[in-house]
């Protein structure tokens, strides 16, 4: 059962790109530049993971686990911008 919904999760996923696309241009030509549209998209999406992690019931890991992290690690922010 958990697969299936998985299964259903990537397909909405995937349905939602397109319309992800439409929406940042769109907020772009309102916004009047795409990085900023892109700015506004980043804190939206960042307040919704934050309401999301807020439900999911596993601890928050410990500070200085994140800081032992390896630093490539970090870099996943960054190429997502």
């Amino acid at each position: 059962m958990a697969i299936a919904l998985y299964l259903l999760i990537a397909v909405a996923a995937g349905v939602m790109i397109p319309f992800q696309a439409g929406i940042n241009t769109q907020l772009a030509q309102l916004v009047g530049s795409p990085i900023r549209a892109a700015f506004v998209s980043f804190v939206v999406g960042t307040i919704a993971l934050f309401l999301l992690s807020l439900l999911i019931l596993k601890p928050l890991p410990s500070g200085a686990r994140l800081a032992g992290a390896p630093w490539w690690l970090w870099t996943g922010g960054f190429f997502g911008a």
